[in-house]
């Protein structure tokens, strides 16, 4: 947690748009283990 705030002072911009990027990776992931598991 430490590192992701420093990196949020010094990187705001880019921080947001990694964290939206990692979002959209997460929510996509779960999605699919949901499709996964649905067509067992």
């Amino acid at each position: 947690m430490i590192s992701t705030h420093i990196i949020k002072e010094e990187y705001s911009t880019k921080s947001v748009i990694l964290h939206k990027f990692y979002n959209y990776l997460v929510i996509t992931y779960l999605l699919e283990n949901n499709k996964i598991k649905r067509e067992k």
